[in-house]
């Protein structure tokens, strides 16, 4: 996955984390247009930082603490607790792949939407499985 397509694959799923593009719309002052903008890969927008600042916030810090961490040595930690939290969080976010692929192999074929969906459900698993390696490491 390029870096642009992972861009967007996190945009998409920082705006599912606050509950849809109405309430990111509102959250980051933009219109829902832009929102899909921001998350749509045929689209060459991408969300501005103060606005991914802004989602994130909304979201939990999930990015922006995992974007700090994989580019300082200093903000990571090394401890029981921290691989747990991470392990959780890989959990969940495999589960939520498997019902998206499950869903969308039902009929035996898959769209282009369904494939996006599925793709949008590994980049989360990847960024996990790094964060795991970097706990450990």
């Amino acid at each position: 996955m390029s870096n642009h397509a992972a861009l967007k694959a996190m945009t998409r799923n920082l705006v599912g984390l606050v509950g849809g593009q109405e309430v990111a719309a509102k959250i980051c002052n933009a219109t829902q247009a832009e929102i899909s903008y921001w998350c749509n890969d045929g689209h060459d927008r991408f969300i501005p930082i103060d606005h991914l600042i802004d989602l994130d916030a909304a979201a939990g810090n999930f990015f922006v603490k995992e974007w700090a961490r994989s580019v300082s040595p200093e903000c990571k930690t090394n401890n029981a607790a921290s691989l747990l939290k991470t392990l959780a969080r890989f959990s969940r976010s495999t589960g939520e792949l498997e019902c998206t692929t499950l869903e969308a192999a039902e009929d035996g074929q898959l769209t282009p939407a369904e494939k996006r969906r599925i793709r949008d459900h590994v980049a989360p698993v990847k960024n996990i499985i790094s964060q795991l390696e970097g706990v450990i490491s």
